[in-house]
């Protein structure tokens, strides 16, 4: 909440206080460095005291690609995972239901946002095609794939040489910065009065700090292994699209359906993927080049408080003040709408001109519709998206002002019946003034 965090412990410091640290990991990424220093002066002999603190932290992001947690040793692709353990059959339920393999890969999606077909066809299972970088169609590699003790095919491999490895692309770790200042004003303008009042001190506090962190995600978006025909299932390949091969069609002709599902991992849309197969070879982090995987949080806090605090002659204590507080925040990230994204990826020729266009076009010619081709990898611009992406913003405002007055002091004492010791009779009051809004 707005004012109420309060950083500053020294109170009277005279002097230079700096600070300078530097960290790294011992597998690379997430280094860290951190500034910080202090300025304190005394002046009107010793009356007042100035006091001024900078400070900046920066932490780097550790990406997945930079840690290799659950690889076997010896490069198997792949990660340690629970799978059907083949040795459990009908007639040997003594065997555990899941054993844990190490080089283990989902075979639903294929790097680089090759797309993999769920239709099963004549003489071919689910998942045993895929598409080149210039969308043709070629067999999908996933290695050796598991079967449970029934012998029913499962959806993982191991040793997969084309399955998507997982968030290699992402941050593990998000990057941050901070930065501050702060400053702190005293003045004693009464200290050994001899009228109404004894003692009298007056002080400021202003602040302000800054938190910016950002991560980055694996892919944009994806298509589920599930049919088309549902929310969140695969992409539909229709026959008439202008992007399917001769081959697929053929194929499609052959098998009498007029689409095939398939599954795609977006992690290539409005990127170089060449740099990006380049970072995954040689085990570094890719830094996507635009906005289109990222998430971005800041955070902006300022808070200011003046008051005088002092003693009357009767020994009471009395503090008056006032305090503003504000904090905003902004946070943005991508993310599209996949029922527009899917009306792009339908594309279909028109009739009139022989253009392609999105078939939701054809029904309704002013939407704006860009038909993409999902079938070749690296191919769809920023631009071509537009259609589709969205960049979410949310901003918050928390501010808070309030007045106090405070009066604390010794009304009487009186005697314990069992020690004779004086006993004080102590009394506090106060009063606040507190407004708050959030937008």
């Amino acid at each position: 909440i707005a004012g109420v965090v309060t950083l500053i412990t020294r109170q009277g410091f005279d002097g230079f206080l700096g600070e300078a640290q530097v960290g790294s990991t011992s597998h690379g990424g997430g280094a860290t460095r951190s500034l910080a220093m202090t300025l304190g002066r005394s002046f009107a002999d010793d009356r007042g005291n100035v006091m001024l603190s900078l400070s900046h932290d920066r932490e780097r992001p550790v990406y997945w690609a930079q840690r290799t947690w659950g690889w076997e040793p010896g490069g198997k692709r792949g990660t340690l995972s629970y799978v059907a353990n083949p040795l459990r059959t009908p007639g040997n339920t003594s065997e555990p239901r899941f054993v844990s393999m190490y080089g283990i890969s989902g075979i639903t999606y294929r790097e680089y946002g090759h797309p993999v077909i769920t239709t099963p066809l004549a003489g071919m299972p689910a998942y045993s095609l895929s598409f080149d970088d210039a969308g043709q169609l070629i067999p999908y590699d996933v290695g050796t794939r598991l079967t449970d003790g029934s012998g029913r095919l499962q959806n993982v491999a191991l040793d997969c040489p084309d399955c998507y490895l997982g968030n290699q692309l992402g941050t593990a770790r998000n990057g941050l910065e901070r930065a501050g200042a702060e400053l702190q004003l005293t003045f004693s303008f009464l200290s050994d009065g001899q009228g109404a009042l004894r003692e009298l001190e007056g002080f400021l506090e202003a602040k302000r700090y800054g938190i910016d962190s950002s991560s980055q995600f694996g892919f944009a978006n994806y298509a589920g292994a599930g049919p088309s025909s549902v929310r969140a299932g695969g992409y539909a390949l229709r026959i008439d699209n202008p992007f399917v091969s001769d081959a697929l069609v053929a194929l499609m002709q052959s098998n009498g359906i007029d689409h095939v599902d398939v599954t795609r991992i977006n992690n290539d849309l409005a990127q170089d993927v060449d740099a990006m197969r380049a970072a995954y070879a040689a085990g570094q982090p890719f830094r996507s080049p635009g906005a289109l995987l990222d998430l971005s949080s800041e955070f902006r806090m300022q808070r200011a408080v003046a008051g005088v605090r002092g003693v009357f002659a009767n020994d009471w204590n009395f503090e008056v003040y006032g305090n503003y507080g504000r904090t905003r925040s902004r946070f943005s990230n991508s993310d599209f709408m996949d029922s527009l994204f899917r009306q792009q990826v339908d594309a279909v020729r028109d009739p009139l001109s022989g253009g392609i266009v999105c078939r939701s076009t054809l029904a309704d010619p002013g939407n704006g519709c860009v038909p993409i081709n999902i079938l070749q990898v690296g191919t769809t611009s920023f631009e071509a998206l537009a259609y589709s992406y969205r960049r979410p913003l949310q901003r918050d405002v928390i501010t808070q002002a309030n007045a106090v007055a405070t009066v604390d002091g010794t009304l009487f004492s009186w005697e314990s019946p069992g020690s004779g010791a004086e006993l004080p009779v102590a009394f506090a009051a106060g009063l606040e003034y507190r407004r708050e809004s959030s937008q």
